[in-house]
């Protein structure tokens, strides 16, 4: 049975235990809970949108997360499938400095998502600027008048106590939102930023905590009112603003190209390297025939010691000549 969430639990991610493994028990009792929460609405969520699975952030430091827990979550999102496809395409337009300021798998992808912050718990839909495919699908659809009718239908559709999250500015109320708050949205989700499209229902921690076991079944209705906003707002098959095929073959060809370039460059090097050991042995034997046909290659001849000069040191000349008489005859 869900047991609701301790004022404790939220403290486990305050900023100076985020980098201390000290707390991993308790962030994974938190990650545990939360993904109570997600196998509850599995059954909802994945009747309204086919393919999506549960999955939970890391609860202790690790690469993945920058050695730092500021959160946890447990959330769903597309199938091992898709999520290759759309990885694919996100590794075949990002530069070296994308990759190494890498952000964790789940902000690559839009996400229904249970939170868990120092502040409070969340249910919310979430889409990050650095998920390429959806970030970049949410701005073409927001330019297309009936995409942007639709999203505005499923954000209206939603309780007055859900949010809708305006990059530098104040949330506002999801049924009130218009075209121009859209507008606004917009200008400050631009491509390569780090803002968020982030709707959803937010309990600040004394109420989360004062919830207790109810927090599961309000969680779970959260979960299936944000689902046709997610339809609405994220890229999938019978959603797609960006051409995704035709930019999956874009990749595909140019890894291809890149690869074939490789092999070239790889044959080219070792005809050289066989081209430069060959000429090597060629001179080599040239060398050993010039010499004449009594020097070979393992040949070898003794060198006869010289006979030291009157001017040699005396000490010297001494014991050379004391080797010569103790010498056997």
């Amino acid at each position: 049975m869900f047991p609701g969430f301790a004022l404790d639990d939220f403290d486990s991610y305050v900023p100076e235990r985020a980098t201390s493994n000290m707390f991993n028990r308790q962030r994974l009792a938190v990650k545990e809970k939360l993904l109570e929460i997600t196998h509850a609405a599995a059954e909802a969520v994945q009747a309204a949108c086919p393919g999506l699975e549960p999955a939970a952030s890391d609860h202790a430091p690790t690469l993945r997360n920058g050695k730092r827990v500021e959160s946890q979550w447990s959330f769903f999102w597309r199938g091992p499938e898709q999520r290759a496809s759309v990885a694919e395409v996100i590794e075949g337009s990002r530069g070296v400095s994308d990759l190494l300021a890498d952000p964790p798998p789940w902000w690559r992808h839009a996400v229904l998502a249970a939170t868990v912050t120092p502040d409070g718990f969340a249910v919310a839909l979430r889409i990050s600027a650095q998920a390429l495919v959806d970030a970049a699908n949410l701005r073409a659809l927001l330019a297309d008048p009936p995409a942007r009718d639709r999203l505005l239908e499923a954000l209206r559709a939603l309780p007055e106590s859900f949010a809708f999250a305006l990059p530098g500015g104040p949330p506002v109320a999801a049924p009130t939102v218009t075209p121009a708050t859209l507008e606004a949205f917009l200008a400050a989700f631009p491509e390569g930023g780090t803002a968020w499209f982030d709707v959803g229902r937010t309990w600040p921690k004394p109420e989360a905590a004062a919830a207790g076991s109810g927090l599961l079944r309000r969680a779970v209705e959260d979960f299936e009112r944000l689902a046709p906003l997610y339809l609405a707002a994220a890229w999938t098959p019978d959603n797609d603003h960006v051409g995704f095929d035709r930019l999956l073959d874009r990749v595909r060809l140019e890894r291809a190209h890149e690869e074939e370039e490789h092999d070239d460059a790889q044959r080219a090097f070792f005809e050289r390297r066989a081209e430069s050991q060959a000429a090597a042995r060629e001179r080599l034997e040239r060398m050993f025939a010039d010499r004449g046909p009594g020097i070979t290659r393992g040949a070898t001849r003794e060198i006869p010691s010289a006979t030291l000069p009157a001017w040699a040191p005396a000490g010297r000349r001494r014991r050379e000549e004391a080797g010569e008489r103790s010498a056997p005859a």
